[in-house]
């Protein structure tokens, strides 16, 4: 995992994470989880910049 190749971030770390975010947006892999939390698409990501659109569903209390 690209990710994980960063000082101070485990690959276990990493995988935690993306199991969370799976599990809240209801899906087992990342392009389905990017389908689910970017409905409308993900034209307004602009990679490199920072800017990306907040998924809410990942971002809500529950």
């Amino acid at each position: 995992m690209q990710i994980a190749r960063r000082p101070g971030v485990s690959e276990g770390t990493v995988r935690k994470h993306l199991e969370n975010a799976y599990r809240r947006l209801h899906v087992t892999h990342r392009m389905a989880a990017v389908i689910r939390a970017f409905p409308e698409g993900t034209s307004g990501i602009r990679p490199g910049t920072g800017s990306v659109p907040r998924c809410e569903i990942c971002h809500s209390r529950s």
